[in-house]
């Protein structure tokens, strides 16, 4: 997995997230995404981008509810966008699209982010 910062307006990081989402990637006690913005990082708006992730396993759809979870109890929020065909349907199946705060595009993520609470 690798997460990079794509940009930053000062009211929206954009993330990118591309490779595995795997146990291999958040084990032991792993957290990329606090690695990369430290612990006020999620109080922030974020767009992750996920358009170039080929897989998500059972750790990888839990990261993305932790870190959800995270981002509400901070006030920030974290829109996830450009979700693979394959990684959407399996969201989709869990049901985590009633969760997760999606977005079709990135135009889409930062103005849910900007917007009012889904």
């Amino acid at each position: 997995m690798n997460l990079t910062v794509a940009s930053d307006d000062g009211d929206v990081l954009r993330l990118q997230l591309a490779g595995n989402i795997t146990q291999d990637d958040l084990w032991p006690f792993s957290d990329p995404l606090h690695e990369l913005l430290g612990e006020d990082g999620y109080s922030r708006k974020v767009a992750l981008g996920m358009g170039d992730v080929d897989f998500v396993d059972s750790s990888g759809i839990s990261w993305l509810l932790v870190r959800h979870k995270r981002f509400r109890q901070a006030d920030g929020k974290l829109v996830i966008h450009s979700i693979p065909a394959t990684v959407a349907e399996v969201v989709k199946m869990l049901r985590l699209d009633l969760v997760l705060h999606l977005a079709n595009d990135e135009s889409a993520a930062v103005a849910l982010a900007q917007g009012a609470e889904r």
